[in-house]
């Protein structure tokens, strides 16, 4: 038997969970790390093949704001797009620069998100607090996000709408506080059309945190935006109607759920769903809980009522879009990345109603409720990442071998290149391959050196009109 003291035994105890909780926080992003260099596939994939004009004009020094500005899709790329040609630029197009590059932004976020915690808990952050903030921040649950550079533009809206938040809490009533949000914001709307939404979600946490002068100010800002993101603007074409909402009213509604339910939803068209459900009621019940203990806790939860919101607003945003496509689409692991602000949201709500230090000890009911949730929650995890990990060993496996086609082309078939675009414009591959090996990138030169320089030019010069697909469709 142990014959140390009790005093020592509980504090061993108290050691060895907080080393546990340390090794869980740190284990989230060396494991996404890990994904990475096993399962990253340096090959351009559908959207990412819309990067190859844009190399080609930068290197040719014709590269201008308006083909940043250009609308893909439902989205405005400025930010990704300048990120990606400027790493593209510098490595010759080493695509795990992307994937690296999604890496930094997420450890931004989770670094301001740990701020916004010690505001919120007055420096006593419950530390399992901590460690589930890693394991969604860095959730496998989000693969297609980290395996695909063009998915940076994710991570980029998500730093950019908790920087907004951020910056808001972090200097109430200074004017740097508001430059701060609106540059956050201005970053996730140029990142996607989502990113519009934070304009919106923060107007609560501004007016509170800074009056009523700059709330105009911050309106102002917001309709200047959405006033030149929507000038031009076309519906794109292949794209369900958007007022198909307004016909299946209860699709949308499965939709939005499954979107938001993505994190604990184990990639299941009937476990998502109930777990997005879930988690917004679950958010209900601790922020009701939290203000009838506390009649602070809601000034103190406003920033992250902010994020919840955005969620929602994007899940909606994006339900009107998509749900043409069937409630089903929602599914795809790229929402995950902003779905899971509302998650966080519901965790910090949880905790302040249950779990803050500077709170009365929980009745046995409450203790026994919270720890069934946390099990059900963490099994939930637990299972979204393993599922997700098959699903990106499978994906990254098909695509290992449609590289390997690729660059084995003209001496292999055309077959695997469905994979790495619609096979009905493989033609758009050939042409822009051909694009990618004069600019040295990707792809070793053609062994006959007196071949000409397709779409080589100097500054200055017009560029040769190359073939354009009519209407591909595209993933993002």
């Amino acid at each position: 038997m142990d014959s140390r003291p009790l005093g020592q035994s509980e504090r061993a105890g108290a050691d060895l969970g907080r080393l546990a909780l340390v090794l869980v926080g740190v284990a989230a992003p060396l494991s996404v790390l890990a994904l990475i260099a096993t399962q990253g596939v340096p090959v351009p994939v559908w959207d990412q093949w819309e990067l190859v004009p844009l190399l080609e004009k930068f290197r040719g020094g014709v590269l201008a704001f308006d083909d940043l500005w250009k609308q893909h899709n439902e989205h405005r790329l400025v930010a990704p797009l300048a990120l990606m040609v400027a790493l593209a630029a510098l490595s010759g197009w080493n695509i795990y620069l992307e994937l690296a590059a999604s890496f930094l932004f997420a450890c931004g976020t989770l670094a301001l998100l740990a701020s916004l915690l010690r505001a919120t808990f007055e420096g006593q952050v419950p530390r399992w607090l901590l460690a589930a903030f890693s394991l969604v921040v860095f959730s496998l649950s989000q693969h297609e996000n980290w395996l695909w550079g063009w998915q940076l533009q994710w991570f980029m809206v998500a730093f950019g709408s908790v920087l907004a938040v951020w910056a808001l809490q972090r200097w109430p009533g200074q004017a740097r506080g508001v430059l701060v949000a609106a540059l956050g914001a201005l970053l996730a709307s140029l990142s996607l059309s989502s990113g519009l939404l934070v304009w919106v979600a923060a107007l609560a946490l501004v007016a509170r945190s800074h009056g009523p002068r700059w709330l105009l100010c911050w309106c102002g800002a917001a309709l200047a935006v959405f006033a030149a993101f929507f000038v031009g603007f076309e519906t794109p074409p292949g794209h369900p109607s958007r007022s198909a909402f307004l016909a299946t009213p209860l699709e949308f509604l499965r939709y939005v759920a499954t979107y938001l339910g993505l994190p604990l939803g184990a990639c299941d068209p009937v476990l998502a769903p109930l777990a997005g459900v879930t988690t917004v009621l679950a958010l209900a019940v601790a922020l009701t809980a939290a203000v009838r203990r506390d009649r602070g806790a809601f000034s103190r939860f406003l920033p992250w009522l902010t994020l919840a919101f955005f969620a929602l607003l994007s899940a909606a945003a994006t339900g009107v879009g998509r749900v043409g496509f069937g409630a089903q689409q929602a599914l795809s692991s790229r929402y995950a990345t902003l779905a899971n602000l509302l998650l966080l949201a519901t965790l910090v709500a949880c905790a302040l109603a249950w779990d803050h230090p500077g709170r009365a000890t929980a009745s046995r009911r409450s203790r026994t409720l919270v720890v069934a949730l946390a099990t059900l929650a963490v099994s939930a995890h637990a299972a979204t990442c393993w599922i997700s990990t098959n699903l990106a060993v499978m994906r990254s496996a098909a695509l290992a071998e449609a590289r390997a086609e690729w660059l084995a082309y003209p001496r292999t078939s055309l077959d695997a290149f469905g994979v790495l675009y619609p096979i009905e414009h493989v033609s758009l591959i050939r042409e822009r391959s051909g694009t990618l090996r004069d600019l040295g990138y990707l792809l070793p030169p053609e062994p006959d050196a007196t071949r000409p320089r397709r779409g080589m030019r100097r500054r200055g010069e017009a560029a040769e009109p190359a073939p354009q697909p009519a209407a591909p469709p595209a993933k993002q």
